[in-house]
Order: C-alpha cells, then sequence, then structure tokens
C-alpha cells in the first residue's frame, strides 16, 4: 500500500509545482492585455451595410481596406488631438501657445499661462481655454546666457505682434550657442535689450545647451498599450504562363494552386522580383521567411501612417499579386512590465478566398529578475519539476527494461509515458523561449 502512497504523492506535487508555476507566469495579465487591445481590431467592421469584419477579407484590396478603415482608426482612437478637453495638453506634454484644452498653467508650456476664458479658435467648441501669454508684473524672468554676461527681461506680453521681430535679434551673436565668425569679439557689457517671443517656444521643447528634445508623446491604447512598433511582411504570388491549349486563350496566365505560407520561403511559388522600389529581403520579416517588409512608426500621427498605406497602395501591394500579408504590432504595458506581440496573418488563396489568422504572444520581460522574490519561489518549483520528471522517466525506463512487452500492453503505463511525452514538450519549448537570445537581450 505505501507503494503506491508515495508515487501518488509526488505526483500530485508535480503537478502542482506545474500549475503553480503557471500561476505565477501571470497568464492571466496576458489575456487582459490581448482583450484590451487586439480583440478590437477583429470586431471593428472595415466597411458598413452590411458590416464587414477581419474574417470578412477577401483579396489584397479588402486587406487595404481593413488596415484603413479598422485598424488604423482604431489604434490612433484614443491619440489625443489638439483641442481635446483630457490628454492633449498635460504637465509631461505641456502645450504650445494657442493650444488647448488647458485647466491649469502646468499644461502650458513655460513662460505660458492658461487662459481664464474662452480663446481657442472655434474647431476647439465654445468654452475652450488654449495657453496664452503672461501678463503682469508676476510673469517670471527670461534670462540668456551669452560668453560675457546674461541677458533679462520679462516674459510679460501685452502686444503679441511687436515682440516676435521678424528680422534676428540683435543679441543674437552674443549667445554662447551662436557660432559667429571667427575672432568676433563678445560683448562684457551689459547685454542689449530683448522681447519675448512665446510663439517660438516649440511643442517638444529643445535645451539649447545640449541640443537635446523630449520624446514625442506615445501611441497608447487602452490608456496603458503603448504601440511600439508595426511591420508589414508581404508576399507576391509567382504567375506563370497557362500550359493547356484548351484554356490558353481565355487565360493566358495562371498562379499555383498552392497558398503561400507566409511563415516559410517558398521560391517555386514567391514571386521575388523587385517592383516599385521594393526589394525582396531574404532571412528577414514575419518568422524570418523573407518578403517585401514595410515598417510602421506609431511615433508619428495618423495621416503621417494613413499616406505610407497609400503610397503602399499606389505601389501595388494590394493587388492580385499579393499572396499574403501579416500584419505584426508590438505593444508594451508599464505597469505589468510585458510586451504583446500581435500578429494579423491574411493568405489568399486560388479560389479568391482568404484565410485570416490572429496570434499573440506575450513577453514578460520581469519574469526574472533577482530583484522578485518570487523568482526565487518560481526557480523553486523549476527544481522540483525537473527533478520528479527525471525521477518519473527513470521509473518507467526502469519497468519497460523489466518486461517490455507486459509493460506496453498494461493501458495505464501508456497514459505514463503519454504524460511524460506533454511534460518534456512543455519543458523543452519553455527553455527554447527563456534561452533564446532575442528573449534574453
Amino acid at each position: 500500500m505505501s507503494s503506491m502512497i508515495v508515487p501518488a504523492f509526488l505526483y500530485v506535487i508535480f503537478a502542482l509545482s506545474f500549475v503553480l508555476t503557471c500561476y505565477l507566469m501571470r497568464v492571466d495579465l496576458s489575456s487582459e492585455m490581448y482583450s484590451a487591445t487586439a480583440q478590437q481590431f477583429l470586431d471593428t467592421p472595415w466597411r458598413q451595410s452590411p458590416a464587414k469584419t477581419i474574417y470578412d477579407v477577401k483579396g489584397g484590396l479588402d486587406v487595404y481596406e481593413w488596415l484603413k478603415n479598422a485598424f488604423i482608426d482604431q489604434i490612433y482612437e484614443e491619440h489625443p488631438e489638439n483641442g481635446d478637453l483630457r490628454g492633449y495638453c498635460t504637465a509631461s506634454y505641456p502645450c504650445a501657445l494657442n493650444e488647448g484644452n488647458v485647466l491649469l498653467d502646468q499644461q502650458c508650456a513655460e513662460y505660458l499661462v492658461a487662459s481664464k476664458e474662452s480663446n481657442c479658435a472655434s474647431f476647439m467648441g465654445s468654452g475652450a481655454r488654449c495657453c496664452m501669454p503672461c501678463e503682469g508684473p508676476d510673469c517670471p524672468i527670461f534670462n540668456l546666457t551669452t560668453e560675457g554676461y546674461t541677458i533679462s527681461g520679462p516674459t510679460a506680453v501685452t502686444n503679441l505682434s511687436a515682440a516676435c521681430e521678424d528680422d534676428m535679434p540683435s543679441w543674437l551673436p552674443d549667445l554662447v550657442e551662436w557660432a559667429g565668425p571667427a575672432g568676433q569679439p563678445r560683448s562684457d557689457s551689459t547685454g542689449p535689450p530683448f522681447s519675448f517671443c512665446p510663439e517660438r517656444i516649440s511643442k517638444v521643447d529643445t535645451d539649447l545647451t545640449t541640443k537635446t528634445s523630449l520624446p514625442g508623446r506615445p501611441l497608447m491604447i487602452a490608456q496603458y498599450n503603448r504601440a511600439v512598433m508595426g511591420r508589414l511582411s508581404m508576399k507576391r504570388v509567382k504567375i506563370v504562363s497557362h500550359e493547356s491549349q484548351a484554356f490558353q486563350n481565355a487565360y493566358p496566365i495562371q498562379m499555383s494552386t498552392q497558398a503561400l505560407n507566409p511563415a516559410a520561403h517558398s521560391p517555386e511559388h514567391e514571386n521575388m522580383t523587385s517592383f516599385g522600389g521594393y526589394d525582396y529581403r531574404m532571412d528577414s520579416g514575419y518568422k524570418n521567411a523573407g518578403g517585401f517588409i514595410h515598417f510602421i512608426d506609431f511615433d508619428t500621427d495618423k495621416d503621417n501612417v494613413l499616406g505610407q498605406i497609400d503610397i503602399l497602395r499606389r505601389n501595388n501591394w494590394f493587388d492580385l499579386n499579393q499572396g499574403s500579408l501579416v500584419l505584426e504590432v508590438l505593444l508594451f504595458n508599464g505597469n505589468v512590465e510585458k510586451f504583446m506581440y500581435a500578429s494579423f496573418v491574411f493568405v489568399h488563396t486560388f479560389s479568391g478566398l482568404t484565410e485570416v489568422t490572429t496570434v499573440a504572444s506575450p513577453l514578460d520581460l520581469s519574469l526574472h529578475e533577482t530583484d522578485n522574490p518570487l523568482i526565487y519561489v518560481r526557480f523553486g518549483f523549476y527544481i522540483i519539476i525537473l527533478t520528479l520528471f527525471v525521477y518519473f522517466l527513470k521509473n518507467e525506463i526502469d519497468d519497460m527494461s523489466a518486461d517490455s512487452i507486459q509493460y506496453f500492453s498494461n493501458f495505464m503505463n501508456l497514459l505514463h509515458v503519454a504524460s511524460l511525452i506533454l511534460c518534456a514538450t512543455c519543458i523543452v519549448v519553455y527553455l527554447t523561449i527563456v534561452l533564446d537570445p532575442s528573449y534574453i537581450t
């Protein structure tokens, strides 16, 4: 009896270690990220009356419409624009002159203040308040450092047109940052007077000394998930002459009945000829399977990205030669330090149908950080799993060696072998992921 209890107890420990390891992997967080980000691209219709979603795509032109009307529209849905009440003017991203809507002075760039009354352009709506020049004696002093002295002046502006000169200011050559002619004398007396021009405040503040600028506003999805980058990988089908004498007149050319696999390189079915200024890239693109590649920079505005997609359409990316196209998107959530990789795969068949597949993979950067005490608990479970797996495997090998025919004639023994194979598969897959150089670095 005791000989049965011990293995059963060890199997329970083995199973619990697997379950707790999966729990510590925070799979539920990955599922929430997917629901908050990628799911909306699947549900949003790209055409109305009748409504068509991603699963109704048929052909390259439909892929173009989905990209333009569903994906790009949704990914930029929450991106704040000038005039939005929330999100556009913040302490982290202060607004420049005549931008809004603002409620506090901290939402405006340095030396500007929030207007107390409606002063914005009419397209922002009635009651909108924008950043304006500071007025009155309480405005801060603006300083410019030169080689010989510091120029100081008030930032209070009552006449904006008079404050912003069209000609080069007379004091500009005296600035330390000004690269004047060699040997030009510098004044060491009191600096010339100057006027402060708030129109010259940049949306992205720049430090004159270091010549560095602050990063632009990131593109966020569901408030907390940053769109890092995107990539399009396209494969073109190889068109050949029709060999049938009976159909050559009606169909002089034909495409292969073999659908292009976007995850594999198929030179016998792919057209790798350059077109429209785009070259085929070997060992690049989706799963390094090769293709025509285009990167999408989500740090640019929506109109810029739409313009890129339109350029691709004009260069025949979405014509009948498109055999497959994969849109890859990389997202990051700083709250849980997780990356989310999502790919939308379109494979066109000879019949005119399109097979649509969506794949999402999480990447936890803090999974093995030594500063986290849970890492030691997780490694403890790793040791238990590997030790018990070797122990069970040794027992099964010993039983096989004693009498292999009798062993394989027992159904329960076959279940033991199947469970060990599944466990070994999980361990190998996990190790290939966490030991991959791209994951480690």
